[in-house]
């Protein structure tokens, strides 16, 4: 289940996992396997919504096309979708057929999901899709959706059981604070879609969350005091275009790499000195600098920080201070 809404094809992996988890696998006090219990964090949110060159965005969010529902979800043909041919490659070797999306229904029943909230949860993710489709125009007022796209903006609506109207004013309009009073502002066409992909990055982060703690439900048991840590991190990755998530992505590698150096090289390194044995031979690369050029004052993600809050901040002038 989590593979197939947590995983997806790359250029280097046909089923690679684009989210971390932490797993305490819990013991009973005679050593037996007992239960677990699943932390998410870090989803690779731009892959909701597009995919670099070669790669696909999350599985699911193919197989709500490729289901025996997909008529039910106004779903006929990928190329119906600019989410799903954004990478220009639509099929793969791993959820990608009709047997398999029946298959991840009949898993997601098994952890405790019932047929009535698969339905609902393939709904979100077909909504997800229409949304993709939305395009705005500019207009006298800021902007406005495009004819070709009200389709895509009636069916989300009814997928997701709110009315159309509410919809497209949140895409539209901005509600702003001034001097204790709350004014409407309109939002020209760059801000309309950045608010449509939050929408459509927030949709899909909780329906995960959501499918995790099912899990959860199924596998925790009680607190025990015996268990054991699983680690399941990114694969550390340098793309000819690299995204935000993927430096976040990079950067907890990083760091956690700086850890291991620290407790399995650098204090028994310091251990053995203690007890007079020469460890001058023994080196290992400290990618140190690496995380404070990133993290520490004046670093990458401060310098971030800092453009952000800037009312005339931009992705030039933050490359003018990197440079």
């Amino acid at each position: 289940c989590l593979e197939c809404f947590g995983n997806a094809k790359t250029v280097r992996n046909d089923n690679s996992s684009r989210f971390g988890k932490f797993m305490q696998v819990k013991f009973d006090d005679k050593g037996y396997l007992i239960g677990a219990n699943i932390t998410k964090y870090l989803l690779e949110k731009s892959r909701i919504v597009t995919a670099s060159k070669n790669e696909r965005v999350y599985h699911g969010l193919y197989l709500v096309v490729r289901g025996k529902d997909a008529a039910q979800y106004k779903c006929e043909k990928d190329s119906q979708f600019t989410v799903l041919t954004a990478g220009k490659c639509v099929n793969n070797k791993e959820f990608d057929t009709k047997e398999e999306y029946q298959m991840v229904c009949d898993s997601l029943v098994s952890v405790g999901v019932s047929p009535a909230e698969v339905t609902s949860m393939f709904a979100v993710v077909a909504a997800i899709l229409h949304l993709g489709n939305v395009q705005f125009q500019p207009d006298e007022e800021g902007s406005t959706i495009t004819a070709s796209s009200q389709h895509g903006v009636n069916t989300a609506a009814q997928l997701l059981q709110i009315d159309q109207a509410v919809m497209e004013k949140e895409f539209l309009t901005t509600t702003i604070s001034v001097a204790g009073q709350r004014i409407t502002k309109t939002l020209n066409p760059t801000a309309a879609a950045d608010g449509k992909e939050a929408l459509m990055k927030a949709l899909y982060d909780l329906e995960f969350q959501w499918l995790v703690d099912k899990c959860n439900e199924l596998l925790d048991t009680d607190s025990s005091s015996c268990w054991i840590g699983l680690l399941d991190i990114f694969g550390f990755e340098d793309f000819e275009v690299n995204s935000f998530e993927q430096l976040c992505i990079n950067l907890t590698n990083e760091t956690l790499q700086g850890h291991y150096n620290t407790y399995i090289f650098q204090k028994d390194l310091d251990e053995c000195r203690a007890e007079g044995i020469d460890m001058s031979m023994v080196e290992f690369p400290d990618n140190e600098p690496c995380i404070q050029m990133i993290t520490a004052k004046g670093g990458v993600l401060s310098m971030l920080d800092e453009e952000c809050s800037l009312g005339k901040g931009s992705d030039l002038s933050f490359l003018a201070k990197m440079s």
